[in-house]
């Protein structure tokens, strides 16, 4: 392995090495910080919210997620961390649609 290492050595200096650290997050929580979607879930099933109220209450949080890990410096944004309700059955819906 050593050698394989010397045998580079003078190429070294006429090549621009860049490193390159990425920052990445797993995602924010999908319920929201005051758990909004909680709550306007909860205003869905007893009639109070109609489903476009719903919807937007959705998109809104992943708008609001994807700016403040893009604010915070999050260069690698995580995309499908949102679920409705079950993430597990989400995550099994999204493999399955899948060719």
């Amino acid at each position: 392995m050593m050698n394989a290492c010397r045998q580079w050595l003078p190429y070294l200096s006429t090549v621009e090495l860049h490193v390159i650290a990425l920052a990445h997050s797993l995602g924010c929580p999908r319920i929201g910080r005051d758990r909004e979607l909680k709550k306007a879930q909860e205003a869905f099933w007893k009639g109070e919210l109609d489903e476009a109220g719903l919807r937007a209450v959705g998109r809104d949080l992943r708008k609001t997620h994807w700016a403040l890990q893009k604010a915070a410096g999050i260069e690698l944004l995580r995309a499908g961390d949102f679920a409705w309700y079950d993430q597990v059955l989400t995550h099994i819906a999204d493999v399955r649609r899948g060719p």
